[in-house]
C-alpha cells in the first residue's frame, strides 16, 4: 500500500490520538498542536504550534497529501452564552482561516474538516434547506463550513465536511459511561436533561468514516452526515 502524508491539525487531543493510532499503520502522520506530546516515531512526527500564533504558521509542512482539521472549541453550556461567541469564532473560525492561508503546495489533494450536528439546531437533515444552529458552537462551525466551501471554489481542492454527533468510547468519561458506572454500583441514575434528545457515534465508527473519505479522489465539496438526526434518543430511554 502506498503511504499517504497526512497532516492532523489538533491531533494531540483525545479524538486526534485515536485517529493517529489508527492511521499511522499505513500512512505518514504529522501532528500540529499547541499541546505538547511525546509521539514522534518513524511514522508519526509532532510539531508544537498554534494557528493563532503567526510565528508558528511557518512550521506547518507543505508537502502533504491530506489535511484533517480537528482544532476547535467544543459545545456545552457555554455555547449558549453570548460572551463566549468571540472565543468560538476565534478558535473555530480564525484557526481555519489561518491554516488555509498557509496552503501553497499543489501536492494537497484533500481537506477533511470535522464539524458537528449542532449546525442543524433542532431541525432535521433536509437537502437544500437553510439550517439554523441553536448555539454559538454550531454557529461557529457553520461559518467554518462556509469558509471551507469558499476555499474549495477558489482552489478546487477536494473538501469533505464531516458532521458528527457526540463521539463516545469505552475508555472516555461521558454521559453514557457515567450512567453505566452508576447502574453497576446499583445507585439511582439522576438525569438533568432526561427530556433532551441526543445522537451518539462510537469512536471506531467515526475513525472508519474518516478512512472512507481518504480514498475518495474526485474533486468535490461534500457534506457528510455521519449520523441520522431523524432518530435521536432520550437519555431516559437509554
Amino acid at each position: 500500500m502506498k503511504f499517504k502524508k497526512i497532516l492532523i491539525l489538533g491531533g494531540a487531543g483525545y479524538l486526534g490520538m485515536h485517529l493517529v493510532d489508527s492511521l499511522s499503520v499505513y500512512n505518514r502522520i504529522t501532528i500540529f498542536d499547541k499541546k505538547k506530546i511525546k509521539k514522534s516515531t518513524k511514522s508519526v512526527k509532532f510539531i508544537c504550534g498554534s494557528l493563532l500564533n503567526k510565528k508558528d504558521l511557518h512550521k506547518i509542512p507543505k508537502n502533504i497529501d491530506i489535511a484533517i482539521f480537528l482544532i476547535g472549541y467544543t459545545g456545552g453550556p457555554e455555547s449558549l452564552l453570548e460572551e463566549k461567541l468571540k472565543k468560538y469564532i476565534e478558535l473555530n473560525c480564525e484557526t481555519l482561516i489561518n491554516y488555509l492561508a498557509t496552503i501553497t503546495s499543489n501536492t494537497l489533494k484533500k481537506i477533511i474538516f470535522v464539524s458537528t450536528e449542532h449546525v442543524y439546531g433542532e431541525h432535521k437533515i433536509e437537502d437544500n434547506k437553510e439550517i439554523f444552529p441553536k448555539n454559538y458552537y454550531g454557529v461557529s462551525k457553520h461559518i467554518s463550513e462556509k469558509i471551507a466551501h469558499s476555499f474549495y471554489q477558489a482552489n478546487k481542492i477536494n473538501v469533505d465536511i464531516i458532521r458528527v454527533p457526540r463521539i463516545i468510547s469505552k475508555n472516555q468519561e461521558s454521559i453514557i459511561s457515567k450512567m453505566i458506572k452508576t447502574a453497576k454500583s446499583k445507585k439511582i441514575i439522576k438525569l438533568n436533561f432526561h427530556c433532551n434528545y441526543f445522537n451518539f457515534i462510537y469512536m471506531d465508527d467515526f475513525i472508519e468514516a474518516i478512512k472512507c473519505t481518504l480514498i475518495f479522489k474526485k474533486k468535490e465539496f461534500r457534506i457528510l452526515n455521519i449520523f441520522s438526526n431523524s432518530r435521536p434518543i432520550k437519555l431516559f430511554e437509554i
